[in-house]
C-alpha cells in the first residue's frame, strides 16, 4: 500500500535544485558526484519513506521503505552509528523477491552514481531528499 502523501517523482528540476543548495564544499570539489545522479534512467522509479527518524551516534538513525513505482518492494534503515544502511525483506515478501529487488535498486543506483562501495545509499539518501522536498502540486 502506497503511502497518502504523493511521492515527489525525481526530475532534472529536482536534481538541479539539490546539487545548487548542496551544503557541502568537499561535495562541490569532488563535482557534485556524491550528491547528484548521473542519470535519471530508472531512479525515477523509486522513492523512499521514512516513517521514523532521529540523531544516532554518528549520523541520522532511521528506519523506512523503498518503493518502486509506487509499491513498497523492501524495508531500509541505519542505526546512525556511522555504518551503511541496512536493506531487508518486507514482512511475508520471499526472500528471492527480495533479493531481486535489492539487485534492480544496486543495480540503478550504479548507473546513476557509478561503481563503487555502498552506492545504493547513496541512491537512498537522495531519494530521502528528494521526498522531504516540499513541491506545491497544481
Amino acid at each position: 500500500m502506497a503511502p497518502r502523501r504523493p511521492f515527489n517523482k525525481p526530475n532534472q528540476q529536482i536534481v538541479d535544485f539539490l546539487r545548487d543548495n548542496c551544503p557541502f564544499e568537499w561535495c562541490a570539489e569532488g563535482g557534485h558526484k556524491l550528491c547528484t545522479p548521473a542519470t535519471l534512467d530508472g531512479v525515477d522509479e523509486y522513492a523512499v519513506r521514512i516513517t521514523s527518524q532521529h540523531d544516532g551516534r554518528d549520523g541520522l538513525s532511521f528506519v523506512g521503505k523503498v518503493y518502486h513505482n509506487g509499491v513498497a518492494v523492501m524495508s531500509v534503515s541505519n542505526s546512525g552509528d556511522g555504518g551503511p544502511n541496512y536493506y531487508e525483506a518486507l514482512k511475508g515478501q520471499s526472500f528471492e523477491v527480495y533479493r531481486q529487488n535489492h539487485a534492480d535498486y544496486k543495480a540503478v543506483a550504479q548507473r546513476a552514481f557509478g561503481e563503487g562501495y555502498e552506492r545504493e545509499d547513496l541512491l537512498t539518501e537522495w531519494l530521502m531528499d528528494v521526498d522531504n522536498l516540499r513541491i506545491v502540486r497544481r
